[in-house]
């Protein structure tokens, strides 16, 4: 298992930047000092970075260079940027926490989470997730309406809470 140790011999870490270059080492000359990993696409796009023939995401390499451990937890962007890695910007987080500060869904047309225009009832909708089950708050006349609804609910069952 990667150490600190090892991680630190290959791999500079700048915490304010969140930016992982590779250290100078033998044969590695052509890689020394420019950024480490690349951008994996998917549903949110993350830096992962290869040590030792492992791909590592960036945000678990930052928390095991800075505190020596592996997170114990998920690590999660506050921000929501999976790409911006710096230390104040992780945090751990429990498996709901990281699903509470999920970013809006690329079809998402309210602007908010958990807020949508339902066209066969001409109203607003609006729901939220909660231990694994989704909660129904309501259909509304107006837009704002449905966004204060799950506002609302938001402080009542989120254990973070977070701009939707």
């Amino acid at each position: 298992m990667l150490t600190q140790e090892r991680l630190k011999e290959l791999i500079n870490y700048d915490p304010e930047t969140g930016v992982f270059t590779w250290l100078p080492r033998d044969g590695w000359w052509a890689r020394t000092n420019r950024p480490a990993g690349c951008i994996k696409k998917g549903d949110v796009d993350y830096r992962v970075i290869r040590v030792d023939d492992i791909l590592y995401r960036a945000n678990r390499l930052a928390w095991l260079y800075m505190t020596g451990a592996w997170p114990n937890l998920q690590v999660d962007h506050k921000d929501r940027n999976g790409q911006n890695d710096a230390w104040l910007n992780l945090r751990l987080v429990t498996n709901k926490q990281n699903g509470e500060n999920l970013s809006l869904r690329h079809d998402n047309k309210s602007g908010y989470r958990g807020v949508m225009f339902r066209k066969d009832t001409k109203r607003w909708s609006a729901k939220i997730r909660h231990n694994w089950k989704v909660i129904h708050l309501g259909c509304f006349n107006e837009k704002h309406e449905a966004v204060a609804a799950r506002k609302a609910a938001e402080q009542k069952y989120y254990t973070h809470h977070y701009e939707s």
